[in-house]
């Protein structure tokens, strides 16, 4: 089992939100979430993780503001988090994380790595990792 990456506070998923978050053009990992009250408690539930190799606070507005909307063009996740990350590499590793750490998640299929590398999934017993689960 992976451990979830350490991350921002939580952010409502909007233009405003979004710019009001993020002030640097860095790579870097996100979580978009759900809110939910429940017994008079608000909580949020990630749905979707993803990471830019090269600017964070782009990747999230195309994401989820633009690609991942509902059938009236609204996003279909509330809020976000974030995590600025060192290189395109920490950055994919970090995803790895999030994609095992969460279940039920709607990211359907293992994060890519990143143009021109070689690095493998952190989590073993991964198909992608350097130790992968034995048959």
């Amino acid at each position: 089992m992976s451990t979830a990456i350490a991350m921002s506070d939580i952010f409502p998923l909007t233009e405003n939100g979004i710019n009001n978050a993020i002030k640097e053009t860095k790579p870097g990992n996100y979580r978009f979430s759900i809110e939910k009250t429940k017994d008079g408690k608000t909580e949020y539930y990630v749905h979707y993780v993803g990471r830019s190799d090269s600017d964070v606070k782009t990747e999230i507005i195309q994401r989820g503001l633009t690609d991942l909307v509902d059938q009236n063009d609204l996003p279909k996740y509330s809020h976000f988090k974030y995590t600025y990350a060192k290189n395109a590499d920490e950055a994919y590793l970090n995803e790895c994380n999030d994609f095992h750490h969460f279940n039920g998640l709607d990211n359907k299929i293992h994060p890519a790595t990143p143009k021109g590398s070689n690095i493998k999934c952190p989590v073993d017993g991964c198909e992608f990792s350097s130790n992968p689960a034995r048959k």
